[in-house]
């Protein structure tokens, strides 16, 4: 086999590896019915934080095989799950806005394949999302302009079946546009610009 030849089949196997390329996918674990019904219960027991969250948000039900890219204006009006919007901790921002300007990526996480620290957001059973984790470094990308950002999704006691900001649908949407738009670990600007 050629030089050329083996660069591109490493080339290809580096773009099948690599999970911010594979489609975006749903995995669903929702027996519905009583078992379903029988959680909502519960999670309606117990109350709602001042945020609006529910106190405790249930079962896992559904989650994606990777982080999906979503607008940064659109995450930036997700609230917090403690209004963390309301109690900005001015030096994490002042430290997260130089960090993500010097290196035009979200601070490192030597767990993750693309060493960055995704947001991640959760969505309760009636569908509304909730930034868990990561309302600083969604602060920092909308002060550099950032046009995405990679965020973790999870939906709870069915709430992938509820057509909220962040329903399935949407969420598909919104990643292929991000792809169309060129971003990607590390590419959060669009390439026009």
């Amino acid at each position: 086999m050629s030089k050329q030849g083996k660069v591109l089949m490493r080339l290809t196997d580096i773009l099948t590896e690599s999970p911010n390329l594979q489609p975006l996918k749903l995995k669903i674990d929702n027996p519905g019915g009583k078992w379903l019904q029988h959680k909502r219960e519960d999670t309606e027991s117990e109350g709602r934080r001042p945020s609006g969250r529910y106190n405790i948000m249930g079962s896992t039900t559904g989650w994606y095989n990777r982080e999906a890219f979503l607008p940064v204006k659109l995450l930036a009006k997700i609230p917090g799950t403690n209004n963390e919007q309301s109690n900005v901790r001015q030096d994490d921002l002042d430290w997260l806005v130089d960090f993500m300007g010097k290196n035009q990526k979200l601070p490192d996480a030597d767990w993750h394949e693309f060493n960055e620290y995704a947001p991640q957001v959760v969505i309760g059973q009636d569908g509304v999302p909730y930034v868990n984790e990561g309302n600083h470094r969604i602060m920092a990308a909308a002060k550099l302009g950032f046009s995405g950002l990679p965020v973790e999704i999870k939906y709870y006691n069915g709430g992938e079946q509820e057509d909220g900001a962040l329903s399935p649908e949407k969420v598909q949407k919104f990643d292929d546009q991000a792809k169309q738009l060129g971003i990607t670990f590390g590419s959060y600007h669009r390439k026009d610009k």
